[in-house]
């Protein structure tokens, strides 16, 4: 029991509602005896994990007790606090995932789908590893590897279901080779039980390998995880951290006696409770993350909902922030894609040299920065749309037929796929979500012909009708726009007359 603050002025008040009238504590452990806790729990450093806590003690003590909510909330509540203590992570909605997942590697056999954890860090020595070091102690039957080839995966994968902890991911993907494809084959075959790899055996049969197991990945954040895995994936971005973060050295054999008390307690939790997550469907379904990632998150929201308070709730918002952090090293394809919806704003139809103009005009936006500098050419616009079966074809502006794109043709794209990749309210055609759309400066360009005339460098920009700039920012019912809409137009405006 820790010594008690009660005499200490200035301190933490913790009330005890149920008293009459309500008394108020500034220690932590006389604050657990009145509610009949343990007083030897260390207080829990957020503020969501001891309003759990106090929320769980007060409904046993008004006799409201729920076992399978009380030991759900206390083996996630006990998680959380082991990775809080060596590990620093950006974000609330990180550990909540993580919690989550250490669990439900413990109730592996009642889950119909599993999600791939993909730790991400910008550069290294950002603590991708240690994050690993520590779930190898709390997931269940945990094998932590790196640079893991493929026939090592799947051996490990179909020897009783462990937890995989894969390390240096951003080497293993670093080029196309046999060993990132087939190693991309087994991944994808991974989160789903019944999509078995076959591999050569000894006497010429086949063998069939069930890799359906928990995963993490973890590397540097250089884009080159594949897609395929990616959109299975719970993306847990990690910095480096600050001085002014300290964390707990972590030695394991001087916390083997804690860590295998903890254990203990997820391997007690998996055999009362897993049985009841087996038969778990989705009340509805999630907004603004992809069904296949909705499938990967059920199996964690599954836990959720049985801890119950307001873990339902903080699960799903956690599901939606970290569906935007895939978005930071999304497709060329799926950025143009958000991108033009900003460009055409209320326009009905444009022109290839207008549409890469505003791409490259808008220093907010990657595009410019493409071909050293040069910007994104119209073969490689027409390339990246391709993907959505949109094609270029002549279009008529004032007297003038050019190449371009009409608004018709890209809305089913924008539909398909936007909402997917942020959360768009209708009246803005720029996404949050997607990196590079914060205010720009502008200074635009278009590239021209290159001829005699206008040779490389002068970009002659005389085939952009100055006249097919953006829409005014009143909307078609005569109502003013937001602010948003007209610094929008505004910013069009300034790019389409610097090409005029």
């Amino acid at each position: 029991m820790s010594a008690c603050r009660c005499d200490e002025p200035g301190g933490r008040r913790f009330v005890d509602v149920d008293a009459n009238p309500p008394v108020r504590y500034t220690c932590w452990s006389c604050f657990m005896v009145a509610l009949g806790g343990d007083p030897s729990l260390p207080e829990a450093e957020s503020e969501r994990d001891r309003g759990a806590l106090v929320r769980r003690l007060l409904r046993k003590r008004r006799g409201l007790d729920d076992t399978a909510a009380d030991e759900t909330t206390d083996a996630l509540l006990a998680v959380g606090a082991f990775v809080r203590r060596f590990v620093i992570l950006p974000s609330e909605a990180s550990y909540v995932a993580l919690s989550l997942f250490v669990l439900h590697t413990w109730a592996f056999d009642a889950a119909h789908a599993t999600p791939y954890i993909v730790v991400e860090s910008p550069e290294k020595q950002s603590g991708k590893t240690r994050l690993l070091e520590v779930l190898q102690q709390l997931c269940r039957g945990a094998i932590m590897s790196s640079s893991i080839t493929a026939a090592a995966l799947f051996q490990s994968a179909a020897n009783g279901r462990p937890t995989l902890l894969i390390d240096e991911a951003d080497a293993i993907f670093a080029g196309s080779s046999e060993r990132s494809e087939a190693l991309r084959g087994v991944l994808n075959a991974g989160n789903r039980p019944g999509s078995p790899v076959l591999r050569g055996g000894k006497e010429g049969a086949p063998i069939s390998y069930d890799v359906f197991s928990p995963k993490v990945i973890s590397g540097i954040a250089t884009g080159k995880l594949p897609d395929t895995i990616k959109d299975r994936a719970i993306v847990v971005p990690i910095d480096r951290k600050l001085k002014s973060e300290p964390v707990e050295r972590f030695i394991p054999r001087r916390l083997q006696e804690e860590i295998d008390k903890l254990r203990d307690q997820l391997s007690a939790w998996e055999q009362r409770h897993s049985e009841a997550l087996l038969d778990y469907d989705l009340p509805e379904p999630l907004e603004k993350i992809s069904d296949r990632l909705e499938e990967a998150w059920e199996a964690l929201l599954g836990i959720a909902d049985l801890a119950g308070e307001n873990y339902p709730e903080q699960a799903r918002a956690a599901a939606v922030e970290l569906a935007g952090e895939g978005d930071t090293d999304a497709t060329a394809s799926h950025a143009l894609l958000i991108a033009l919806r900003g460009v055409f704003g209320d326009r009905e139809k444009m022109w290839t040299s207008q549409l890469v103009a505003a791409l490259n005009g808008d220093d907010a936006l990657p595009f410019g920065s493409w071909n050293d500098g040069a910007g994104i050419k119209p073969v490689e616009l027409a390339r990246l749309l391709a993907r959505y079966r949109v094609k270029s074809r002549g279009i008529r502006i004032g007297d003038k037929s050019l190449k371009g794109y009409r608004r018709e043709w890209l809305e089913s794209a924008w539909e398909r796929y936007g909402a997917v990749l942020a959360d768009t309210p209708d009246t803005s055609p720029y996404p949050s979500g997607i990196p590079g759309f914060s205010e720009p400066t502008h200074n635009a360009e278009c590239d021209g012909k290159k001829t005699a005339a206008n040779p490389p460098g002068k970009r002659d920009v005389s085939d952009v009708s100055a006249k097919s700039g953006p829409a005014s920012p009143e909307s078609e019912n005569g109502a003013l726009a937001t602010p948003e809409q007209e610094a929008l137009a505004d910013r069009h405006r300034d790019i389409f007359e610097a090409s005029s």
